[in-house]
């Protein structure tokens, strides 16, 4: 029995290093070269990369995709972002708990933070824009708030306070701020991937 399981386990280690073997020589015989275009964005750099596209893939077709792609990254930006002040985010932020009417993306990333809030117990808010406002790193000389600082800005936050009526939204306590800035992003990436696909890429 032993002979007949270890003969077992050669083989099938046998054909495993096959199989590694033909999927490298298949997969990576042929270097791909993708085009890539690089923008700041979400107060972060932002890198695109295409690698095919439905017929030939050249840089007149390619810059296309990209230009698109960026235009829609800025409108994302404009609206989600709470550095820009005109963005839906800002204007949540700086309405003392009104109602203030927003587009369909700040709605799905709010109700999806919402979500993310509940299966997290709180460990994860969208309302932590109060504390985090208070880090500066866009300063030239930046400070480490106090402590007292820091547990007065945490009263005010709470995902229960947001309040969604519509295609508005409102927080309860005037001086909450929303931060979507640790579910923007990957908001952001899924819609670019989904606009390129359609563009053929």
């Amino acid at each position: 029995m032993t002979r007949i399981h270890i003969s077992r386990i050669r083989y099938i280690i046998a054909c495993a290093i096959l199989v590694l073997l033909i999927i490298t020589q298949t997969g990576c015989s042929k270097s791909i070269e993708p085009l890539s275009s690089e923008n700041y964005y979400l107060d972060t750099t932002c890198s695109l990369f295409i690698y095919d596209m439905d017929g030939e893939l050249d840089e007149d077709n390619a810059q296309k995709v990209f230009d698109d792609a960026w235009e829609l990254c800025r409108e994302l930006d404009k609206t989600l972002s709470k550095t820009v002040d005109v963005s839906d985010v800002s204007r949540i932020n700086s309405a003392n708990g009104q109602w203030v009417e927003v587009s369909e993306y700040t709605l799905d990333v709010v109700k999806a933070g919402i979500k993310y809030s509940e299966m997290s117990g709180g460990d994860f808010d969208i309302t932590i824009g109060t504390v985090t406002d208070l880090w500066d790193y866009h300063s030239d000389n930046p400070e480490v708030p106090s402590q007292a600082t820091i547990d007065e800005a945490l009263s005010h936050v709470g995902y229960k306070q947001i309040r969604i009526q519509g295609n508005q939204i409102k927080l309860s306590d005037p001086k909450a701020k929303l931060d979507l800035g640790g579910i923007a992003k990957g908001y952001v990436a899924d819609k670019l991937a989904e606009l390129m696909q359609k563009e053929g890429v």
